[in-house]
């Protein structure tokens, strides 16, 4: 991520990698299942998707442009150790 951040805008290098997988992934799901998702399914899809894009991944190749990746990376690490404290 921190050699992307200095070649591309930060969000255009997580939607890059977003949609990327979502090319390859998608027909390869609809080949080995043959299901088609509901439009249920698609909305939720869709706002997870942002979330992720804007407020997940997103955010974390905005703050490598000024913190160092090995902090950026602990921090992320920490996220399942907060969530079982919050919910605590």
């Amino acid at each position: 991520m921190r050699i992307g951040v200095e070649s591309f805008p930060p969000l255009i290098l997580a939607g890059m990698r977003h949609f990327s997988v979502g090319l390859v992934l998608y027909p390869l799901l609809r080949w080995k299942t043959g299901i088609r998702p509901t439009a249920e399914q698609w909305r939720t899809a869709a706002i997870t998707g942002v979330l992720l894009l804007c407020v997940g991944n997103g955010g974390v190749c905005w703050a490598e442009q000024t913190v160092p990746s090995g902090i950026a990376a602990l921090l992320v690490a920490t996220v399942t150790l907060w969530m079982v404290i919050v919910d605590w």
